[in-house]
């Protein structure tokens, strides 16, 4: 706990003067980096940051900021803890794999791939004529909009697609938010989009949402339209239209390439 015993940290900041000054505006910086990197969520940036917090904690002893050594001191104390929090969904998913990979060490050399199996459901959208909203998301980014749909975190597969989008579900409308390992986050989410898209994408929210969410997010959209019978692509803001599954397909393959 600090107390007034460290009454004299005062002094010596008020005799320090312009070191004093670069003290307080770099640990104003570091709240701000920290706020940045709880934002950002994405693992590049993420150690990056980390790794910026340790270089100013090395340089803060010899340079004599005592506000920001005390404060960097005291913070990487939960470093570890940290980590966890930022990296949660990675780290669930590192530890699933693992433990298929012990128990069964083959088995997912047998286990069909899942672009083929979302290729698949492409076709079968069309083939029934199911209007669909697909969103996937690489790095986590999406995670704010889980709360705005319904959670789900299950196994993508045809047949769970096709009870949700079917004619009597309650889930058919919005968003569907999947990993690109299969995982079915969310659906029924609602995202918001940009008032710039709105004259280029005039009739459908979808479409303009679809445009937003694929640049702001950095995320693949896929919406397949009954009413067209096209699949509207978007990645960056850009829209890519397809007719059949077999190209909308290809084109989120690419999507799937490190």
């Amino acid at each position: 706990m600090f107390n007034l015993e460290n009454s004299s940290l005062i002094q010596t900041v008020s005799e320090r003067g312009l070191s004093a000054i670069l003290d307080l505006l770099l640990t104003v910086l570091f709240f701000y980096a920290i706020l940045a990197l709880v934002h950002q969520r994405r693992a590049y940036f993420s150690l990056l940051g980390f790794g910026i917090i340790f270089l100013l904690y090395l340089l803060s002893d010899s340079l004599g900021f005592l506000s920001l050594s005390w404060i960097l001191d005291n913070f990487l104390k939960f470093s570890v803890v940290i980590l966890v929090l930022l990296f949660q969904d990675d780290l669930r998913r590192g530890l699933a794999n693992l433990y298929l990979l012990t128990v069964n060490p083959f088995g997912n050399k047998r286990k069909t791939p899942f672009r083929r199996i979302f290729g698949e459901t492409l076709k079968e959208l069309q083939k029934l004529g199911l209007g669909a909203f697909f969103c996937f998301d690489r790095d986590g980014l999406l995670n704010e909009f889980l709360d705005k749909g319904v959670r789900l975190e299950a196994q993508f597969s045809i047949e769970l697609i096709k009870t949700l989008l079917g004619p009597s579900s309650l889930l058919k409308d919005g968003a569907m938010i999947l990993d690109v390992d299969g995982t079915l986050k969310a659906c029924s989410v609602v995202f918001p989009f940009a008032h710039q898209d709105e004259k280029k994408f005039e009739g459908s929210a979808k479409l303009q949402a679809a445009a937003y969410v694929s640049a702001a997010f950095d995320c693949l959209a896929v919406i397949f339209s009954p009413s067209s019978d096209r699949f509207f692509i978007f990645k960056h803001g850009n829209e890519t239209v397809c007719s059949s599954a077999e190209e909308a397909a290809k084109v989120v393959c690419n999507f799937f390439e490190p």
